[in-house]
């Protein structure tokens, strides 16, 4: 593994209290070149609902300090890259895109953990016996990518339906044509792999397959000993070579 643009750091709130600079000395010791962190981004949500799930406004200058100074410090060993993993709300995407752009942003990737907005609508982690929401789920995930914003969807197969595995796919099929469409890569998420959380779903990613999607692992990692780490990318490439999957190590990062 080469590069890991998915790491989580305590500004989310739900990791380890460990600091951006111990996620650092781990991915050097793993030997990566590309080190990207993607904390849940910032959104300013209607009649002061507050998510405890994400950088929280008055830690958003912290987590970009804290960010940009290792990326100085680990300079000669290792590109840092300040990143966010972002759902797509349109109601908000706009003025979060505003504030997220006063900073030296490298990239966003897509992470649809709620359906519509986090206040009003449902969590994308529990399955569902509801065709129409991953329908609804697809959908979201097809108008995200077509703004352009996204380097790349994050767990793409996050809701887990419960029929026929015929349903999904046929519910699911846009988002792998849009993906293809947009040369936007799906990721082989390895912490739901190993954690056993029902992604990624090997169907998923053999009808994505057909449509020439292009596949990238991600850690997840919510501790810095989850970067790279020697089991879990083991894990990821079993699930490569068992699905009939190319990978690749580096991606293309869009302009926020």
């Amino acid at each position: 593994m080469k590069a890991n643009y998915h790491t989580h750091t305590v500004y989310c709130g739900h990791s380890a209290d460990d600091s951006v600079e111990e996620y650092v000395k781990v991915a050097v010791e793993r030997g990566l070149d590309t080190l990207g962190f993607a904390c849940h981004v910032p959104y300013i949500f209607a009649d002061g609902f507050l998510s405890d799930i994400r950088i929280q406004l008055e830690d958003h200058e912290k987590y970009v300090r804290d960010v940009l100074e290792a990326k100085e410090k680990y300079k000669s060993d290792i590109n840092i890259l300040l990143g966010y993993e972002a759902e797509y709300y349109p109601r908000h995407f706009e003025e979060m895109l505003e504030n997220i752009k006063k900073y030296p942003v490298d990239y966003l990737i897509l992470g649809q953990h709620f359906s519509n907005n986090e206040y009003d609508g449902e969590c994308n982690h529990e399955p569902t016996p509801d065709i129409r929401r991953i329908e609804d789920y697809a959908d979201t995930l097809c108008r995200a990518m077509m703004t352009g914003k996204f380097t790349y969807i994050a767990h793409p197969d996050l809701l887990t339906y419960m029929g026929s595995e015929d349903e999904y796919l046929c519910a699911m099929s846009p988002v792998c044509r849009v993906a293809a469409e947009t040369d936007t890569p799906l990721e082989i998420n390895l912490l739901g792999l190993t954690d056993g959380r029902g992604y990624p779903r090997e169907g998923f990613f053999k009808l994505a397959k057909t449509y020439g999607c292009r596949f990238i692992l991600g850690c997840d990692a919510h501790r810095p000993s989850r970067v790279a780490r020697p089991k879990e990318v083991k894990m990821g490439l079993d699930f490569i070579r068992e699905a009939g999957l190319s990978v690749i190590d580096h991606a293309e990062l869009k302009k926020v």
